[in-house]
């Protein structure tokens, strides 16, 4: 990026806020910068964004388009925690219908730069069509990157993955000692998701990264040197660490839902709580995975806070007598729960 000039930037992540919420980070960094953003996303979803701080309101532009109707998607799913894990898909196809809508704004709105994220393989050819420049920035784990392998070749080849005995194994590419590698149970997940459908498969993923001009990573030298090299290396295009980024604590005194929690962790010594929360999306759990981690909660005796997510991302449930029992020393959170408070608390 130039140095001195103001840029324009558009920028498109994916349905899901833990891609959201890191992407609105950016925005402001940027915009902190003097950069101008154009955050685009579905109306709901920006909706329920933090709010953008007054003094970088000028230079961030919340841009909405509605998705179009897909069969299977309720009518107000516009993120991945509005919707079971399994239908992900489906989610990814509605928004693969907003391409006209998002290269007439691309075309029309004078761009320097646009980011953009997994899953949204056709934004490169068309941002290239408007010699808009292209990157590439993803939350995903740069060690987790590197398994997914490189993206030169034909795009048609970049779907055959090794066998999978070969993914329970650091891949061929790294070439110094490593624990990178996925347990079976998690390849069997992962194969089975991006073998269900075209709009989750792998070779969307790497057809993301082929098109880009540079990677962009939420990941530092000081940390992650010897895989940022490798991504690089693999994937043939620049890499450009931001930094960690941690979020800041925004405080709200309207939080009523945060005001009840904090109430409960200060019952109970401090470092002492057990926080389980693994997203909305519980893409590698079975109900049998559910029910062990309920059971060794119970056993441990250990005060917990489990964000357990609600019946709209999964369909498992909890031991019976489990929340009668564990009342005393558990709190268990079925809707949206402060992260980064409840850590920092």
């Amino acid at each position: 990026m130039a140095r001195g000039r103001k840029l324009r930037i558009a920028m498109l992540p994916c349905p899901a806020f833990g891609h959201l919420i890191p992407y609105l980070q950016i925005a402001k960094r940027l915009a902190q910068k003097g950069h101008h953003i154009s955050f685009i996303s579905t109306p709901r979803n920006i909706q329920r964004l933090p709010r953008v701080p007054q003094h970088l309101a000028p230079l961030i532009d919340l841009v909405s388009f509605p998705l179009p109707p897909v069969e299977g998607l309720p009518s107000d799913a516009e993120a991945g925690s509005d919707i079971p894990a399994e239908d992900l898909y489906i989610l990814v196809r509605a928004y693969d219908g907003l391409q006209k809508s998002i290269a007439e704004f691309l075309e029309t709105s004078n761009l320097d730069w646009v980011f953009y994220d997994i899953y949204i393989s056709w934004l490169p050819q068309i941002a290239a069509r408007f010699g808009i420049r292209r990157a590439f920035y993803t939350a995903i784990h740069t060690c987790s990157l590197c398994m997914c392998g490189p993206s030169s070749g034909r795009i048609e080849d970049l779907a055959k993955w090794p066998p999978s005995e070969d993914l329970t194994r650091p891949p061929k590419w790294i070439p110094f000692p490593s624990k990178a590698k996925f347990q079976q149970h998690e390849v069997n997940a992962i194969l089975d998701i991006i073998t269900a459908s075209e709009e989750m498969s792998s070779n969307r993923l790497l057809a993301s990264i082929k098109g880009c001009d540079v990677i962009v990573l939420r990941s530092c030298m000081e940390t992650e040197d010897a895989y940022l090299k490798i991504i690089g290396e693999i994937h043939g295009k620049p890499v450009i660490p931001l930094g960690l980024m941690p979020p800041s604590i925004q405080e709200s005194e309207e939080d009523n839902t945060w005001k009840s929690i904090k109430e409960w962790l200060d019952k109970n010594e401090k470092h002492s709580v057990v926080y389980i929360a693994m997203g909305s999306q519980y893409l590698y759990l079975t109900q049998e995975n559910f029910t062990e981690l309920a059971l060794g909660l119970e056993l441990s005796k250990l005060p917990f806070f489990w964000v357990a997510g609600s019946s709209k991302n999964h369909s498992f449930h909890l031991p019976d007598g489990f929340e009668e029992r564990t009342k005393h020393h558990g709190l268990i959170c079925t809707t949206w729960a402060p992260q980064i408070k409840n850590i920092s608390s």
